[in-house]
This record gives C-alpha cells, sequence and structure tokens, in this order.
C-alpha cells in the first residue's frame, strides 16, 4: 500500500508540473530563452527536479523493501514525504512564472535608434558651438577680404587722383528692400496630421521661408497662423525661441480669421488641387500655403479645406511649364521661393527654372512648334534633407 502511495504522489506531481509549464509556454509569445526551454519536456528546472525525485522514489522502493523484511516498529511514515515533493512543485512554478514576466528586450534596430538619439542629445552644444566658432572665421576672413579689396581700389583711385570713399559706396550700393503690398499666409493648422519627423521637417521649410523672403530686394508680408502644439514646442525648446527674433514676419496660435466676407474675399488658398490657376499676384491679396509635410498621403487636404470656409483657391501655373509624373506638389519654401522669384523678373517660367532642384531633372518643354516654353520635371516628389542641420544653419546664417 505505501508503494502504491508513492507512485500516485510521483504521477500527480509530474502531470501537474507538465500543465503548469504548457499554460506558461502559451500565456505569451515565445522569447529566445523559452523557445531554447521547448526544446525539452520540460523547464531546465523541473528536469532536474523530476531527476531527484526519480532517484529519491527509487531510494524510497529500497528502502520499503527493507521496510516489508524489518519489523513494522522500525518503518518511518510514507506520507511525510509529500510535501516535500509539493513545495518542489511550487517552487518550480513561480521560478517559471518569475523568468515569464521579465520585460521584453529592445530589438537591434531599437537599440540603434536609441544610442543615435542619446549621441545627438549629448553632441548637440558641442555642435552649435563648432558652428558658430566656423561662422565667426567665415565672416572674418570675409572681412578681411573686403577691407584688401577696398585698400587696392583706394590705391588705385589715389594714383589717379579720384580718392572715393569706400564706406560711403558701399551704403549706395545696398538699397533698402522693397515689401510688396501682398501677403504670404503659412497654415500650420495640420500638427496632428504629421508624424514628430514630419514637424522637424515643417520647422526646417518655414526657417527657409524667412530667410529666402528675408534676403530678397522685393519681399512679401509674411504671417504664420496655428504656430501651437508640437510645432510651436520645438521653437520654443530646441530653437531657443529663434522664431522671435525674426523681422518681418509674424506669428499666431490662432487659425486665420474668416469671419466677415470682406476678410475671405481678401484670401485664396494656393492648392495644387484647384482648378484655378493664378496668372499673377495680385496687390491687397493673401495667399494662403499649407504649412503640412505629408508625403502625398492626403489627397484634397488644402483645396476641402478652403472649400469648407467658402474662400478662393487657385493654383501655380505649373501645368504650363513643367511636366510632372506625379501630382504637381512643391514644398512650403519652393512655392515661397518661386513667388519671390515671380516678384523680380513677373516671369513663371525663370521662376520655376531656378527654383526647382536640379536632382528632378528639369528639362525644356517645347510647344508645337518647337519653342522652349517651359521645363519638364520626370517626378516631384517632397524634397529630404538633413532638418536639424537646415534649421541651425538657417538660423545662423539668416538671423
Amino acid at each position: 500500500m505505501p508503494y502504491r502511495l508513492l507512485h500516485i504522489i510521483q504521477n500527480l506531481i509530474t502531470s501537474t508540473t507538465a500543465a503548469a509549464a504548457a499554460i506558461l509556454r502559451h500565456s505569451r509569445p515565445p522569447s529566445r530563452h523559452v523557445r531554447a526551454a521547448n526544446r525539452y519536456p520540460f523547464p531546465k528546472n523541473t528536469l532536474i527536479h523530476s531527476h531527484t525525485m526519480a532517484s529519491e522514489a527509487e531510494a524510497g522502493e529500497s528502502s520499503l523493501a527493507a521496510q516489508n523484511c524489518a519489523p513494522a516498529s522500525t518503518s518511518p511514515p510514507v506520507a511525510d514525504a509529500a510535501p516535500s515533493d509539493t513545495s518542489t512543485v511550487v517552487a518550480t512554478i513561480t521560478s517559471t512564472t518569475d523568468e515569464a514576466s521579465e520585460p521584453p528586450q529592445l530589438s537591434k534596430n531599437q537599440q540603434k535608434k536609441l544610442r543615435r538619439k542619446q549621441q545627438f542629445e549629448a553632441t548637440r552644444e558641442a555642435w552649435k558651438a563648432a558652428k558658430k566658432e566656423k561662422e565667426k572665421a567665415r565672416k572674418q576672413r570675409k572681412r578681411e577680404a573686403a577691407a584688401a579689396e577696398n585698400a587696392l581700389k583706394r590705391k588705385m583711385s589715389s594714383e589717379d587722383g579720384q580718392e572715393v570713399d569706400s564706406q560711403s559706396e558701399a551704403k549706395r550700393v545696398k538699397t533698402r528692400p522693397v515689401v510688396e503690398d501682398i501677403t504670404l499666409l503659412i497654415d500650420c493648422g495640420f500638427d496632428d496630421l504629421m508624424t514628430d519627423k514630419e514637424v522637424v521637417s515643417m520647422g526646417a521649410q518655414l526657417t527657409r521661408c524667412y530667410s529666402a523672403n528675408r534676403g530678397s530686394s522685393r519681399q512679401f508680408k509674411m504671417h504664420v497662423s496655428s504656430l501651437n502644439k508640437r510645432l510651436l514646442a520645438r521653437y520654443e525648446g530646441v530653437l531657443d525661441n529663434q522664431h522671435k527674433k525674426w523681422k518681418g514676419m509674424t506669428f499666431s496660435s490662432e487659425p486665420y480669421p474668416v469671419t466677415t466676407d470682406e476678410e475671405k474675399a481678401r484670401l485664396v488658398y494656393l492648392t495644387a488641387d484647384s482648378p484655378n490657376t493664378i496668372p499673377s499676384l495680385d496687390p491687397g491679396k493673401t495667399y494662403i500655403i499649407g504649412g503640412i509635410v505629408d508625403r502625398n498621403r492626403y489627397k484634397n487636404l488644402c483645396f476641402d479645406k478652403a472649400q469648407e470656409q467658402g474662400i478662393a483657391h487657385a493654383k501655380l501655373p505649373i501645368g504650363e511649364y513643367i511636366k510632372m509624373a506625379s501630382r504637381q506638389v512643391l514644398t512650403t519654401n519652393q512655392v515661397v521661393e518661386i513667388m519671390l522669384e515671380w516678384l523680380q523678373e513677373k516671369d513663371w517660367q525663370k521662376a520655376f527654372i531656378k527654383v526647382i532642384p536640379r536632382r528632378k531633372m528639369p528639362q525644356l518643354k517645347k510647344n508645337e512648334q518647337g519653342d522652349n516654353v517651359g521645363l519638364e520635371a520626370r517626378d516631384q516628389d517632397h524634397e529630404d534633407f538633413d532638418e536639424e542641420m537646415a534649421v541651425n544653419e538657417e538660423l545662423e546664417n539668416g538671423g
């Protein structure tokens, strides 16, 4: 009877351990530790305990045979072995559960991205300082070259008896820019539709818009609406509120007003999806440019917004000068640069040729008579660039 009881307890322990291991294996996605353990019917520590129990069982059988031959008063109680074996099973299940509750490790890709981000954060200030020193040295070389050139001019003029004041000449050459009665409004009310990387890219494009307008001899009035959420946090944090120092460009966290008919009459939303084309830029008008980087995910986004608000919409005459394989979409800063070029020359063809990147392989487009009337580009997707370096470079140089 004691031998049969020991055999039943051993079978119960073995089946309980196997059931617990099977439940743990299927309760979560297998990790590499579990996959390695699955080569065996039970976890490694369970095998050790099972082997120990088997040895104890054999020893128990031998002692039981000896006890059958010995007097009944000397045989120990068999029931005392059960608690020890039960505690072994509980310890096995607990250790296996602890192993299953371990947090999943990061993949190699995630670890690489994390290291790259930590390295960028650690070297950001050093990079900015080195960039500032490099720019200071460049300006110093430029001043020295200008001083040497002016000295040579003064020497040549004095020999001819025509001494000139180089500073007065420089003032006459440097004319004040003309600010046109045309407003460019960049609508940044699409923050929720962009990824974090696209928000960074949009910040860089805004910086380029300011830099292009600031460096032009004929300038627009510029305004940015709906600057809030992540884009505003980026300018206030990473870019250290540099936008507050920009001249000729105003910012608002609110959307542009469309409450009265007079306000709506001044607005024209520029969108590639509009069937209308603008032949020229009219004084007194406010041209709205969608401030979004979406890699062409959202179709008719700005067009639908203009229709809902009841304001006019139009597109640049790209189709008359450029043949494109995809939608006629430009980046925000490219649209601003094209419009600035049109202000100088009043010629859309020259503006497109000068602004469209060479990597898009522009070619002159010919009409039926064989005359060159524009340029052809095989594709026009969004321009990619290093957003962080572009922003810092423009802030340092454009001021």
